[in-house]
């Protein structure tokens, strides 16, 4: 089931306790929330498009990104994904304690 966002969608591939995997994509120029989580790692594989990772603080640790390229989020590591003109699909695999629903914290 694809999950509508103001940035785009993500569509859940496989999920249990320990483990989500998603295909998401990012809407041309847009970005995703700047975010931490606690107890999961994630790792990105980006599949079409380009874009920039940030990786820890937005001001000092963003690299630009092409298909193909791989990202670890590591666990309470501040992230965020933008997508270029063309937008940016991306295979997100989420591994820890997923079934603790409170492991998302947005910056503002």
């Amino acid at each position: 089931m694809r999950v509508e966002k103001y940035w785009g969608w993500y569509e859940i591939l496989n999920e249990d306790p320990h483990l989500i995997v998603k295909k998401v994509f990012l809407n041309p120029d847009s970005i995703s929330p700047l975010q931490y989580e606690t107890r999961v790692t994630k790792y990105w594989t980006l599949i079409e498009g380009s874009g920039s990772v940030c990786l820890g603080k937005p001001d000092k640790s963003t690299w630009q990104t092409v298909a193909g390229s791989t990202w670890k989020v590591h666990d309470k590591m501040m992230h965020q994904i933008s997508a270029s003109k063309d937008g940016l699909l991306y295979i997100e695999i989420i591994c820890g304690n997923i079934a603790d629903n409170n492991t998302v914290v947005h910056e503002v």
